[in-house]
């Protein structure tokens, strides 16, 4: 394994972690929300995230990347001007996000969206420092703040009667706590500088050109659930498809979490691991969503039963997995080089896509029809992608394979209980023999992972 890979699966590993941990507290989150609230709560608390989301979007898309490399390239300065900007762009999302949630019918609850906002603004902002600034345990140690916060502050208000609003608090208050963390940690182990017009400038800039990209993922999810309210359900269906994406979202950030720490470091050091993690990531996260597409009702009931109607949905989304894992391999790349005109035309394809469809097939087919609409837009990216920069294909051939493989022997009705166990352990045979992942490579990846998250170096080979 190449050293620029093994590096930057070390950084991943905190990204991992937090993912991991968002994940099992965001399912304790919602089960605790669904069952001690309701599930109408899960679909107002899905619009009025999705409307923030949105407003977010409309004036951020592209400042993940952008951060990320820039705080990379030149440290401090571009660090606190990050901050101030994030800043900035909070209190003018809430505004948006204000209105989205009125004509989405929750004129009642706008303070709501705008706290939500202005929350997800400054979040982020922070843990896209604390990515570019290397500092990835750090990073960890805020997402796992956010997560904890979030769920007690919700299971607190929801024992307390507060079925609407438990979700929205928590969902409010975890990002400003996780905020407040990453700064005191980002001024105790790093040179931050006073802010600069220049590095504010340069932000804006990279930012700008990485929008049409960022702009249709992050709409994937909350433009797709706030068009799919106007256009085809009610609270339960709404809440259904929010949680289903999201799902989607945290198995999609395994393999993404080591293109943004790829990014980050090779912004640095030189090199394009891009591709190679991208055959990592794949690797590692086929077991699930074969374990996903295999039982994807049961997977959503372990939240509420009520969110086991999107069955079908979940199963259709999973295969959205690997082409936007591939779509984020090649957006970091690009990045790295700054190819403005690559980056556009790879974002433009995906959302023009979305738009067309999503309304169409989400008022016909309901929640299945949104989920092909998703994976319409995430196959159209990577396609596009693949033509304009020729990467290594086999990786992404074999995992999808996999992926529709189970798929299509679940619809079929082939796979049971044990059918599921059975398809997950054959997955591990699969993606031995068609060169996803050798047996050295996965020992050499446990080995590093484990080594990092206990401070032990890893020797090499």
């Amino acid at each position: 394994m190449d050293k620029s890979v093994r590096d930057a699966l070390a950084g991943a590993t905190w990204l991992y972690a937090a993912n991991f941990s968002n994940t099992i507290m965001g399912l304790v989150f919602w089960l605790v929300v669904a069952r001690l609230a309701g599930a109408e709560s899960v679909g107002v608390a899905g619009v009025l995230v999705s409307s923030a989301g949105i407003a977010f979007s409309v004036l951020a898309a592209g400042m993940v990347l952008a951060v990320v490399r820039e705080v990379a390239a030149h440290g401090g300065r571009a660090a606190s001007s990050a901050l101030l900007l994030s800043l900035a762009i909070g209190l003018t999302a809430g505004l948006l996000a204000s209105f989205l949630a009125s004509a989405a019918g929750f004129k009642n609850l706008w303070p709501y969206a705008y706290l939500i906002a202005f929350s997800l603004s400054t979040g982020q902002g922070v843990m896209s420092v604390l990515m570019g600034s290397a500092m990835f345990r750090g990073y960890f140690l805020a997402a796992v703040s956010n997560s904890t916060v979030k769920l007690l502050v919700a299971a607190l208000l929801a024992m307390m009667g507060y079925r609407i609003l438990a979700p929205i608090a928590g969902i409010i208050v975890g990002p400003l706590v996780a905020s407040a963390l990453g700064i005191i940690v980002l001024a105790l182990f790093s040179s931050l500088k006073p802010p600069s017009l220049e590095a504010l400038r340069d932000i804006v800039v990279l930012a700008a050109s990485n929008y049409p990209y960022a702009f249709s993922i992050q709409l994937l999810t909350s433009l797709g659930v706030y068009l799919f309210s106007h256009f085809a359900g009610g609270a339960v269906d709404t809440g259904a498809l929010y949680i289903s994406l999201m799902a989607v979202m945290v198995l999609a950030f395994i393999p993404g979490a080591l293109q943004l720490s790829a990014l980050s470091l090779s912004t640095r050091r030189g090199g394009d691991p891009h591709w190679e993690a991208l055959r990592l990531g794949l690797a590692i996260v086929t077991p699930l969503v074969v374990l996903v597409a295999a039982a994807p009702s049961t997977v959503l009931s372990l939240i509420s039963g009520e969110l086991a109607l999107a069955g079908e949905a979940l199963r259709i989304l999973a295969l959205a997995v690997a082409p936007l894992s591939l779509t984020t391999a090649a957006m970091a790349s690009l990045n790295r080089v700054r190819s403005v005109r690559r980056i556009l035309t790879v974002g433009a394809s995906g959302l023009a896509v979305l738009l067309a469809t999503l309304p169409m097939l989400a008022s016909r087919m309901g929640l299945e029809g949104a989920a092909i609409a998703f994976l319409a837009s995430a196959t159209i990216s990577a396609t596009v992608a693949v033509a304009l920069l020729k990467p290594p294909i086999r990786p992404l051939l074999a995992a999808w394979g996999i992926h529709f493989i189970v798929a299509a022997l679940a619809w079929a009705g082939f796979l049971g209980g044990v059918g599921v166990l059975a398809a997950a352990a054959l997955s591990l045979v699969a993606i031995h023999f068609t060169g996803l992942m050798s047996l050295g490579e996965a020992l050499e990846v446990a080995r590093i992972v484990a080594s990092t998250l206990i401070n032990v170096r890893v020797k090499r080979r």
